[in-house]
């Protein structure tokens, strides 16, 4: 395979985004200081052979006041002038004065964290000698109006920011690379004082794209009961529309509510109506009086009817009814199994009506409303509620009801703007925000203003109320990125008896205790069950948990690292598969000169998070992390290229106090990366994170409804400690138990497990040891969900089984017994491509490569692509099932986006630039997977894998009327001369894997 080496990405990539004129060092002072730096004197990659490498990035031109600056001359004097000088004016922040701060009361600055980058630039001799030759001013100059990037040594194209403001708070497009406006100036026109006005009047009126709608709060409520009467199906009791009083001041209420900037409160009393608003009174008050005739719980049973009888739901029969998972085991009989033990063709058929069985859509699907009866409600709600006067026409009306539409169909991370409900609304139908004859801006303005706080009030404070009081609204794992809307009434019924169960098992009544912080608990829908989700990332006031055990877990981590055995066999990641399965690939054909053929074993703990004992888990923790030692935890952001954008990420190392990390000096394995130190370093000791990691295992809080509950067992699944904290404990067992074998191959992924080897008495053995023996520190298996690929029966149970030759499906993974081929897990793709997207429409175009990269990216891990783990075809099948996957999210992508459209050369450019990167990524992911494995190889060439790209997508889409002219070009491309010997020879074998996969695929579009 052609080595493709990118080089110089930061330069060419990176910077260019941030600043408006990048440069190396040295051309940088050949500029500044041409008399110094002449053709004819020694070059400067000589003279500074360190500092040459680095780079500049210049944003501004602007002056700078050299008053006060003209005698300084010592090097310890320039970073004292200066860190005062940025202190005192807070325009821009800067690398150099990270780490100072100033006294509140005398104002003297002083440093309160150590800032290793000014300490080297002063013990640097390059840098006295820079100083020293182009003056005091160019380089207080220099330091003011420029960035310097100093490339890490042994480092491949990877930068360190010495001075400037950090590119990680500034924004990508230059702001002086912009385009210049036509229009002139505020100070150049007559009416300065309108346009002055104007801006200050409402900002957000030409910013209406950047008001986003608040969906986040709909998720995942509890509903909301009122003594006596129940669960409320509505609008919550608390709402605006709901208060008690006079119509009078139930309007003045609500027009408050609405325009809260209109009316002035003089001691707690409502002020006056603003001119503006009267004519919007009587328009109020008889939306008050519909919205108390209306009977919105009539209104939900009539457009969203309940799928559950009516009545307790505490009777078995009831039970089994909503329940219908359990219904066979209630109802079969005890000596089942004994019978079917002795007919092996009812074995066969009931394996494969498990399997049939497995495939269907997930139980707890059926009792979600349809999201058009959700949107038929909301639409009858604002019908009946909102007379047509308040939207001036039933044009305007029907735009609000599809962005209330919009607003419920969305997916879970998808944002509604302020900018795409107006989009069709016709200001000038509102009789009640006045006319305007004659063309005023501040009358304008004002109108404008009026309406955008309207509309926002609809979505915010009416249909977000009523979806959150009358569903519950949740994503699931089956779904992916689509939202379920479940009844509040029947979600109570369906979802207390696991509650109650749940509650009784994990959870024991507690008093809340001073300064433990408490948790909600966020039930998500499973295939057949219910998983609650402890709450730890999120919090309205003050840092959230997760954010408090960062410092915790940043412990774990090290000591982990150090320690590696106290792992097991646990792997982390595709990287971590790689390396296990090529090592024990490499060991069986050194010992057997072939792959023989290998029993498998997949075991899953049961509820695994939820079950682990504190005592132990306490004691492997201590053993870890010793008690004497100190930290201090590294932060600094990494800017690099990403998938068609700029990626940027925050990372945390923890070091031993005593080795306080010169940030110059970094020493590290990213490439094509701008790293950015914080300064503000974390200090702790192993006392202070026991004592967190004890508080957070034993007094976990949570609440259910109104009541208080602490976890008696296990750790919360949403907690950032809670994978480290399983794998220590999994671990501990595998070596109690013996899990692993000299001719075995043992991995685990947190809690699921999966063992090969050649040996039938040693896969048999792995399998009574995790089912027979008794259980140990809490953690069971689930036999249900224990995969073989033999006959084993444990306990008078037969396990599931595949054939001996199918392929294993494992954490997304299927793994061929016969030759360790690794593809991509089918069954584990979503009912359809569209419930994985999210859809920004303000950047939808730009969104459409990153999103086909992304999907085109996940096949071109060495996992797909090696050769000695793969054969030849078998990577290149696993390529072209990335490319047929995303061209399904490209037809995905293009519906989704309705009503706005993709012309047909946008679409073939993304296309054509998806498919020619692809190689680069598979070429830079084989580099780096030899540092997990020597042997690793990747033999693809980059004209095949081009050739199967044009081929997948032309496989999905020329089935599609609305890409034929996109299937041209695909095709024209396939039959071009430069794929002529693509076509002769790798045609042929090619065209049944297109078959093989694009089936399964474009049934999910």
């Amino acid at each position: 395979m052609v080595d493709i080496q990118a080089k110089a990405l930061v330069q060419r990539h990176v910077l260019p985004r941030y600043y408006l004129k990048v440069q190396s060092f040295g051309d940088y002072l050949r500029e500044v200081a041409r008399e110094v730096f002449h053709a004819n004197a020694p070059p400067v990659s000589e003279s500074l052979p360190s500092l040459s490498r680095g780079l500049i990035g210049v944003s501004t031109g602007a002056d700078v006041d050299y008053t006060g600056f003209a005698r300084l001359e010592e090097e310890s004097h320039h970073q004292d002038q200066l860190s005062k000088q940025h202190l005192l004016n807070s325009r821009r922040s800067d690398l150099l004065i990270a780490g100072h701060r100033r006294d509140a009361i005398t104002g003297a600055v002083f440093l309160a964290f150590p800032n290793t980058i000014p300490t080297a630039m002063v013990l640097s001799e390059e840098w006295q000698i820079v100083m020293k030759k182009i003056g005091v001013r160019r380089f207080y100059r220099m330091l003011l109006t420029t960035a310097y990037f100093a490339m890490i040594p042994e480092s491949q194209d990877c930068f360190v920011q010495y001075w400037g403001e950090p590119i990680s708070e500034k924004s990508q497009t230059p702001v002086h690379a912009l385009p210049k406006s036509k229009r002139k100036l505020a100070s150049q026109t007559s009416n300065s004082y309108q346009k002055r006005r104007r801006t200050e009047l409402h900002p957000s009126c030409t910013t209406a794209s950047k008001i986003y709608v608040h969906r986040t709060r709909m998720f995942s409520r509890s509903p909301v009961r009122v003594y006596r009467y129940g669960i409320v199906l509505g609008l919550p009791p608390f709402h605006v529309l709901n208060t008690q009083g006079s119509m009078h001041r139930r309007t003045a209420c609500l027009a408050r509510d609405m325009f809260q900037d209109a009316f002035e409160a003089r001691n707690g009393k409502l002020g006056r109506w603003p001119k503006s608003l009267l004519k919007l009174r009587r328009i109020l008050a008889t939306m008050l009086r519909k919205h108390d005739r209306l009977n919105y719980a009539a209104v939900l049973e009539s457009c969203c009817p309940s799928s559950l009888p009516r009545g307790r739901i505490d009777d078995p029969e009831d039970v089994l009814a909503v329940h219908p998972i359990s219904a066979h085991l209630m109802h079969a009989p005890a000596n089942t199994q004994s019978a079917l033990s002795q007919d092996p063709a009812r074995i066969q058929g009931l394996q494969r009506l498990a399997k049939s069985r497995s495939k269907a859509e997930p139980h707890f699907h059926r009792y979600a409303t349809p999201l058009g009866q959700v949107c038929w409600f909301v639409r009858v709600a604002l019908s009946h509620v909102f007379p047509l006067a308040l939207f001036g026409s039933y044009k305007n009306r029907r735009v609000i009801v599809t962005a209330a539409k919009r607003l419920i169909c969305a997916r879970r991370n998808e944002r509604i703007s302020l900018h795409d409900i107006l989009q069709g609304f016709k200001i000038s139908k509102c009789a009640w925000l006045g006319s305007s004859q004659r063309k005023n801006h501040i009358q304008d303005d004002k109108r404008r203003k009026r309406l955008n706080q309207f509309l926002l009030w609809i979505m915010e404070q009416y249909v977000l109320p009523l979806l959150r009081t009358t569903f519950y609204a949740t994503e699931t794992a089956a779904f992916r990125q689509r939202v379920l809307y479940f009844r509040q009434d029947l979600w109570d019924r369906v979802s207390r008896p696991i509650v109650s169960q749940l509650r009784r098992r994990l959870f024991e009544p507690t008093s809340h205790a001073a300064g433990v912080p408490v948790a909600h608990v966020r039930l998500v829908p499973k295939d057949r069950s219910i998983r609650p989700i402890v709450n730890l990332r999120r919090r309205t006031n003050g840092v959230s948990i997760n954010s408090q055990l960062q410092t915790a877990f940043d412990v774990l981590a090290l000591e982990a690292a150090r320690r590696p055995e106290v792992y097991g066999a646990a792997v982390h990641g595709a990287n971590g598969i790689f390396a296990v399965l090529h090592q024990y690939k490499s060991r069986l054909m050194e010992q057997f000169g072939k792959v023989p053929m290998l029993y498998a074993v997949r075991a899953d703990v049961r509820a695994a998070f939820d079950s682990l004992d504190h005592a132990e888990l306490l004691r492997l923790v201590n053993a870890l992390i010793p008690n004497d030692s100190h930290y201090i935890i590294q932060r600094y952001t990494q800017i690099k290229p990403g998938l068609g954008r700029i990626a940027k990420q925050h990372i945390r190392l923890a070091r031993n106090d005593a080795d306080y990390p010169a940030f110059p000096s970094l020493r590290t394995k990213a490439r094509h990366a701008v790293l950015i130190d914080q300064v503000a370093y974390v200090l702790t000791n192993a006392k202070q994170v026991l004592s967190q990691i004890h508080s957070h295992v034993t007094q976990t809080l949570v609440r259910f409804g109104c009541n208080l509950y602490r976890q008696r067992n296990g750790v919360p699944q949403g907690s950032v400690l809670s994978t480290i904290l399983c794998n220590l404990l999994l671990a501990e067992i595998e070596r109690a138990a013996g899990l692993a074998s000299d001719a075995g191959c043992l991995m685990r992924y947190t809690d699921d497990f999966l063992y090969l080897t050649p040996s039938l008495l040693d896969a048999q053995r792995f399998c009574r040891v995790l089912h027979t023996e008794p259980p140990k520190y809490g953690c069971t298996v689930a036999p249900e969900k224990t995969l073989v690929n033999f006959d084993m029966m444990i306990d008078s149970k037969l396990l599931t089984r595949v054939s001996a030759t199918d392929a294993v499906p494992w954490c997304g993974f299927a793994i061929c017994p016969t030759t360790l081929a690794v593809r991509a897990d089918h069954d584990r793709y979503p009912y359809h491509f569209g419930d994985t997207l999210t859809v920004h429409r303000k950047m939808y175009r730009d969104e459409l490569l990153h999103k086909m990269l992304h999907a085109v990216r996940s096949r071109t891990h060495a996992l797909f692509t090696d050769t000695r783990l793969n054969c030849v075809r078998g990577a290149y099948a696993n390529i072209l099932e990335g490319f047929v996957v995303a061209a399904a999210k490209l037809h995905a992508y293009c519906r989704a986006i309705r009503p706005q459209t993709l012309t047909t050369s946008v679409i073939f450019n993304a296309i054509d630039q998806a498919v020619t990167m692809t190689f680069p990524m598979i070429a830079s992911r084989s580099r780096l997977a030899t540092s997990f494995h020597a042997e690793a190889r990747c033999e693809l060439k980059r004209k095949h894998v081009e050739w199967l790209g044009y081929w997948g997508f032309y496989g999905v889409l020329s089935r599609r009327a609305a890409f034929q002219a996109v299937s041209q070009h695909l095709e024209a491309r396939l039959q071009s001369a430069k794929y002529t010997h693509e076509r002769k020879h790798a045609g042929r074998w090619l065209v049944s894997a297109v078959t093989q996969y694009s089936s399964n695929i474009r049934s999910r579009c």
